[in-house]
């Protein structure tokens, strides 16, 4: 059985990634309609992959063909779409963050439960072959005991021109919520949390330092997970793009593994392992580490569509998009006080 997607918000995420690799190639997915707040923006996404183009959210989420929807507005419509979604029975994969913040994000997780309906979301790094990999070899004492995790995820983000017909938001924290960390830190909060923990502290500085827009556009981060290892985190919209931007290096008393350019929307980049010499005295080299890509997207509505037609649950669901809205919640605080933020997991 394929199920039926509807998609709501037209921009570059949808059109770019999630419905020509997605939702267009899973066997057991296909595009019903769309709709976007630009009706014209929602009627060239049609012509280009097909589907019913609706006159607003309200129609599509009445249509009995669409089993599910992908939420690709932008973070502050979130929660009430989400919400509306659920209350018209159909299940939801909504785009990081789960929403402007936790509280929304509560009530999200609480309405897709009492409706029965399966929430996910877009945390599709988690697919990539190479974070897979690396979360295995973890888990198989490759590096022994776990001692810290470093990542640095950097994008150059000037201001939007607001004469663009993408993306305008990005940079207003009433509909973004936020800068660097909304956008890009979801990302590394989530798949730190996949391989070495659940976050319990943070200790962070987010501030604006080069662009002249009102959410931060740079963050640096310390946490503490709940296995007692260490963290550390940059997130960057502030300087220029540079090798070495999107970084994940994991810490053991055995080794470590170093992923350099996965960080992206991408299936690929290259995997590192450094196994400890006798001693440990003596540094160690680099070994590659061989792994098979798969796209990201098409992963995600796969495993989502067939958590839909099974009713089992789906590997990233709405808890997970909380929890890490809960961090990112922790993190701002921690700026703001200028103390460390202790989260009740």
């Amino acid at each position: 059985m394929a199920i039926g997607w509807g998609v709501i918000g037209c921009g570059r995420i949808a059109n770019g990634r999630a419905i020509p690799e997605g939702i267009m190639v899973a066997e057991n997915a296909r595009l019903v309609g769309v709709c976007d707040l630009l009706r014209d923006r929602a009627q060239a996404t049609a012509d280009t992959f097909g589907g019913k183009v609706y006159q607003d959210t309200a129609a599509l989420l009445s249509d009995s063909a669409i089993d599910a929807v992908y939420i690709a507005a932008p973070p502050a419509t979130h929660a009430d779409l989400t919400i509306s979604a659920a209350k018209n029975g159909k299940h939801v994969l909504c785009q990081k963050p789960i929403a402007l913040n936790a509280h929304q994000g509560e009530e999200m997780v609480r309405v897709c439960h009492e409706q029965n309906v399966v929430l996910g979301i877009g945390f599709m790094m988690r697919y990539h072959a190479c974070h897979q990999k690396m979360r295995d070899l973890i888990r198989d004492g490759a590096i022994g005991k776990l001692v810290a995790a470093r990542v640095r995820y950097s994008v150059w983000a000037p201001p939007v021109d607001t004469n663009e017909d993408f993306g305008t938001w990005i940079h207003d924290p009433k509909i973004a919520g936020g800068g660097s960390m909304m956008d890009m830190g979801v990302h590394t909060i989530d798949l730190m949390s996949m391989m070495v923990g659940r976050i319990t502290e943070v200790c962070s500085f987010c501030d604006t330092l080069v662009h002249g827009y009102e959410v931060e556009d740079t963050a640096s981060i310390l946490f503490k997970f709940d296995n007692g290892t260490q963290g550390i985190m940059e997130c960057y919209m502030s300087v220029p793009n540079f090798p070495g931007r999107r970084l994940l290096e994991v810490y053991g008393s055995e080794g470590m593994l170093v992923a350099e350019n996965t960080i992206f929307q991408l299936p690929t980049g290259n995997l590192w392992y450094y196994k400890r010499t006798a001693d440990g005295l003596v540094e160690s080299e680099a070994e590659a580490i061989e792994y098979t890509p798969e796209n990201m997207y098409l992963r995600e509505i796969q495993l989502f569509s067939e958590a839909v037609e099974s009713g089992s649950g789906y590997q990233i669901p709405g808890e997970e998009g909380l929890y890490v809205q809960r961090v990112v919640d922790a993190i701002y605080r921690s700026s703001a006080e200028r103390r460390v933020i202790a989260l009740d997991n």
